[in-house]
């Protein structure tokens, strides 16, 4: 399976407001608790993972990969092997649909991302093996070159960003965490899943390589998708490790594909861009600049939202082992976590204290 990603300082804060006696008052930042408000099992495997999403106003929607036959957030029957899911729930983490991607064989799911329309693109890779007759299918076509896009150099929102320090326990709570699960050789097969926004599949496109393929992310700027990650090029004592990009239209074509640098490991730290703000998740180990009286015996993840100045704005601390964070203005921030018990989803909004 797949998936996912500590601040050194931060600016102390003090808002100050002048008033007629001349005193002013200071207002601190408190860190506040947060618990998830649901905690829920994929498909009830031991290694599964979820390690994408899209949050709307009324619900979540997650892939990922399952290896079990059942659970609450994924229910549907099982295809064989490891199978990609895309899994949509409400605000309090009840089920309301999913839908396992791919074929009898292996197969993970990596990213998703919402087109103009409403419906999702989940990328994934799957074992080389013919499709399940079943679901719908065309052969991509292989385009020439495309010029040098900007959008081959981006990355999602939700990935982590470069950690300044690593010394530090991922799992201070006791959480089991997951390793995410090296590429198997024989999952050579970029496939691109198109879901409807009610869990239909629509359609399935893939591309066949010549060596192991990772995809992490998947980017549309409205009228291309772009799918960037690592994949293994050569044999033996000669393979190497590469980044790529390749651009996928939305009948399936698929251009040349684009060598890049090999992506950096997964960091422990998480962010997401929020408005003018951004959202941070990392485990902290002694006192944090501006926080009132916040002195960890031991560490413990806190969530962080600053302003582009640095200035904190809000801040709170959870149990468990952060893998995923979103953010809409509706309903506010979603942390995704894995817990002792299955995935823990949490809802922060931070005009509520």
């Amino acid at each position: 399976m797949k998936i996912h990603r500590a601040i050194a300082s931060m600016m102390a804060v003090a808002l100050v407001f002048p008033i007629s006696n001349a005193q002013a008052v200071v207002k601190t930042i408190v860190v506040y608790p947060v618990k998830p408000i649901s905690i829920s099992k994929l498909s009830g495997g031991i290694d599964d993972e979820i390690s994408g999403g899209v949050v709307n106003s009324k619900s979540i929607v997650l892939v990922g990969t399952v290896c079990g036959a059942g659970g609450q957030w994924v229910t549907s029957a099982a295809l064989g092997g490891n199978d990609g899911f895309i899994s949509s729930v409400d605000l309090t983490g009840g089920h309301l649909w999913d839908l396992r991607l791919g074929t009898s064989a292996d197969d993970i799911a990596t990213s998703v991302v919402k087109d103009k329309t409403g419906n999702y693109w989940v990328v994934g890779v799957s074992a080389p093996v013919a499709l399940d007759s079943s679901s719908p299918s065309l052969t991509p076509s292989t385009l020439p070159a495309p010029s040098p896009s900007p959008l081959d150099s981006l990355s999602p929102l939700e990935s982590p960003s470069p950690s300044p320090s690593a010394t530090f326990p991922l799992n201070p709570d006791g959480v089991l965490v997951s390793p995410s699960a090296p590429v198997s050789p024989a999952l050579t097969t970029l496939t691109l899943w198109q879901v409807g926004k009610n869990g239909q599949l629509l359609a399935t496109y893939s591309n066949s390589l010549a060596g192991a393929v990772f995809p992490k992310s998947i980017l549309f700027n409205g009228a291309d998708f772009t799918i960037a990650g690592d994949r293994v090029q050569g044999d033996g004592d000669l393979a190497t490790v590469t980044g790529f990009s390749v651009t996928v239209s939305p009948v399936g074509l698929f251009a040349a594909i684009h060598n890049a640098p090999a992506s950096s490991s997964p960091s422990a730290e998480l962010s997401v861009a929020a408005g003018t703000s951004i959202w941070k998740s990392f485990i902290s180990t002694a006192p944090i600049p501006g926080l009132t009286k916040w002195a960890p015996k031991k560490p413990i993840p806190v969530l962080l939202q600053s302003a582009k100045s640095g200035k904190i704005l809000d801040a709170r601390y959870f149990s468990g082992k952060a893998i995923l964070l979103l953010w809409q203005s509706t309903p506010g921030l979603v942390l995704l976590s894995e817990q002792k018990d299955g995935f823990g989803m949490t809802i922060v909004n931070p005009l509520a204290g």
